[in-house]
């Protein structure tokens, strides 16, 4: 029976996930209190990251382009004035400092790197998570 192995992309990700869930298991058992809405971030995080890129199926005006790069902008600018609110924290910086080795290269991975995702046959004994 053959096992499966993880392309590295795929590792990088589980690494993260099996951190940010420890963590939240933390503030649960710190608080007593079921976070959903952390554990629903993680699992749109966790989605977000499990997508690949799709072939472009339809070609897109200057003026439609345009557009969409004025959204992700916007987007980003409201990602970005979020990201400096909470990385003022001392706390956060250090917990960003200290497990940057697991999101950056989840955060920064190309196309290529999430296309790679797709798992491989390999012997059994590559096959632990």
């Amino acid at each position: 029976m053959g096992g499966v192995k993880k392309p590295q992309a795929q590792l990088l990700d589980d690494q993260l996930f099996q951190f940010l869930h420890g963590l939240l298991d933390q503030v649960e058992a710190s608080s007593g209190v079921e976070e959903t809405e952390l554990k629903a971030k993680i699992a749109a995080l966790q989605s977000e990251t499990r997508k690949t890129p799709a072939a472009s199926t339809s070609h897109m005006s200057e003026v439609d382009v345009a557009r969409e790069l004025d959204n992700m902008s916007a987007k980003l600018e409201s990602l970005g004035a979020l990201v400096d609110e909470v990385a003022s924290d001392p706390e956060v910086q250090g917990l960003l400092a200290s497990s940057a080795n697991l999101w950056v290269p989840v955060i920064t991975a190309s196309a290529e790197e999430r296309t790679a995702k797709a798992p491989v046959e390999d012997t059994p004994d590559s096959s632990h998570s």
